[in-house]
Protein backbone atom coordinates (compact mmCIF):
# COMPACT_ATOMS: atom_id res chain seq x y z
CA UNK A 1 0.00 0.00 0.00
CA UNK A 2 3.25 2.26 -0.69
CA UNK A 3 3.75 3.85 -4.07
CA UNK A 4 5.65 1.60 -6.23
CA UNK A 5 7.25 2.02 -9.64
CA UNK A 6 6.64 -1.13 -11.97
CA UNK A 7 8.39 -2.33 -15.45
CA UNK A 8 6.55 -5.03 -16.92
CA UNK A 9 8.87 -6.22 -19.51
CA UNK A 10 7.30 -8.37 -22.36
CA UNK A 11 4.17 -7.96 -21.58
CA UNK A 12 2.42 -9.48 -24.31
CA UNK A 13 4.00 -12.93 -23.31
CA UNK A 14 2.45 -13.14 -20.31
CA UNK A 15 -0.24 -16.45 -20.44
CA UNK A 16 -3.42 -15.24 -21.21
CA UNK A 17 -5.20 -15.88 -17.91
CA UNK A 18 -2.23 -13.89 -15.96
CA UNK A 19 -2.71 -11.11 -18.88
CA UNK A 20 -6.42 -10.27 -18.44
CA UNK A 21 -6.05 -10.13 -14.20
CA UNK A 22 -3.05 -7.34 -14.30
CA UNK A 23 -4.51 -5.75 -17.05
CA UNK A 24 -7.86 -5.04 -15.17
CA UNK A 25 -5.64 -4.17 -12.35
CA UNK A 26 -3.84 -1.67 -14.16
CA UNK A 27 -6.76 -0.24 -15.38
CA UNK A 28 -7.97 0.27 -11.63
CA UNK A 29 -5.08 2.17 -10.94
CA UNK A 30 -5.40 4.35 -13.89
CA UNK A 31 -8.73 5.31 -13.80
CA UNK A 32 -8.68 6.42 -10.01
CA UNK A 33 -5.69 8.42 -11.06
CA UNK A 34 -7.10 10.00 -13.69
CA UNK A 35 -9.98 10.63 -10.94
CA UNK A 36 -7.57 11.90 -7.97
CA UNK A 37 -9.17 9.14 -5.91
CA UNK A 38 -7.15 8.94 -2.77
CA UNK A 39 -8.45 5.07 -2.44
CA UNK A 40 -9.48 2.43 -4.91
CA UNK A 41 -10.26 -1.04 -5.05
CA UNK A 42 -9.31 -3.73 -7.97
CA UNK A 43 -12.28 -5.17 -9.32
CA UNK A 44 -14.20 -7.92 -7.19
CA UNK A 45 -12.14 -6.79 -4.05
CA UNK A 46 -14.17 -4.58 -1.07
CA UNK A 47 -10.34 -3.41 0.56
CA UNK A 48 -9.87 -0.38 -0.37
CA UNK A 49 -6.20 0.65 -1.09
CA UNK A 50 -4.24 4.00 -0.44
CA UNK A 51 -3.61 5.29 -4.04
CA UNK A 52 -0.41 7.20 -3.48
CA UNK A 53 -0.04 9.18 -6.70
CA UNK A 54 3.44 8.84 -7.60
CA UNK A 55 2.55 5.44 -8.31
CA UNK A 56 3.56 4.60 -12.27
CA UNK A 57 4.43 1.62 -14.02
CA UNK A 58 6.20 0.92 -17.73
CA UNK A 59 4.88 -1.70 -20.11
CA UNK A 60 6.46 -2.99 -22.63
CA UNK A 61 5.04 -5.54 -25.68
CA UNK A 62 7.38 -7.15 -28.19
CA UNK A 63 6.13 -7.22 -32.09
CA UNK A 64 4.23 -10.21 -33.33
Amino acid sequence: MSGLWGCFDEFNRIDLEVLSVVAMQVESITAAKKRNDQFFSFPGETVLINLVPTVGYFITMNPG
